[in-house]
């Protein structure tokens, strides 16, 4: 049957379009490459019909960052807006999360630089370390602000800027606004060397 798909458009900036509208699965990018050059980069999943996360299993490079978000026109609040970040990438410049879910499974999954979570939007962005990162450690200073989706997300997570489900050590530090929220996972804790925290730390999420 068919699933998603995804496609390119290139430019002054370059977006990857997880194109999530079959009711069949969502999109799957696996293999291979995709380089944004020096052009500003962009993965873009749209509303996802089936109800699963986009999977990005292929490698992202480039110098110009990268941002995940959805694109405007085709946001459904009603449906999956997730992407799940499997692979190794190394892009360089950051990355910005606004409007989708982003669960990444390993230390290289957001490239390096920092990342900067928008939970304050309508939809609201939000990253997950999800239950089997691998290694334990997040070098990626990470810059938070709002409270992330509201009620609980399609993988049974409440909401929250940033929403940790395994033991992890946060070495680029954490930063976060006053209205910031951080979820934990049942018997999860979080090792910060460097932390700047006017918002809130809640625990035990359902992982």
């Amino acid at each position: 049957s068919d699933r998603g798909f995804a496609s390119a458009v290139s430019g002054p900036s370059s977006a990857l379009i997880l194109d999530n509208t079959s009711p069949d699965g969502a999109c799957r990018v696996e293999g291979g490459t995709v380089d944004f050059g020096a052009a500003e980069g962009f993965v873009l999943a749209t509303a996802s019909v089936s109800g699963e996360a986009a999977v990005l299993a292929s490698r992202l490079e480039g110098t110009g960052g990268v941002t995940f978000a959805t694109p405007w026109t085709l946001q459904n609040r009603n449906l999956s807006r997730r992407i799940d970040v499997t692979g190794s990438n190394a892009f360089t410049g950051g990355s910005w999360i606004e409007d989708v879910t982003v669960r990444v499974h390993g230390p290289d999954g957001l490239g390096t630089g920092t990342v900067t979570v928008d939970g304050d939007d309508e939809f609201g962005g939000r990253l997950v370390v999800s239950a089997d990162f691998a290694g334990g450690t997040l070098a990626n200073p990470l810059v938070l602000s709002g409270v992330g989706p509201q009620g609980a997300g399609e993988d049974g997570t409440e909401g929250g800027a940033l929403t940790l489900l395994r033991n992890v050590k946060l070495t680029g530090g954490l930063t976060m606004a006053s209205n910031a929220v951080v979820r934990l996972g049942a018997g999860v804790t979080a090792e910060v060397p460097s932390l700047r925290l006017t918002g809130s730390f809640v625990g035990d999420p359902e992982g």
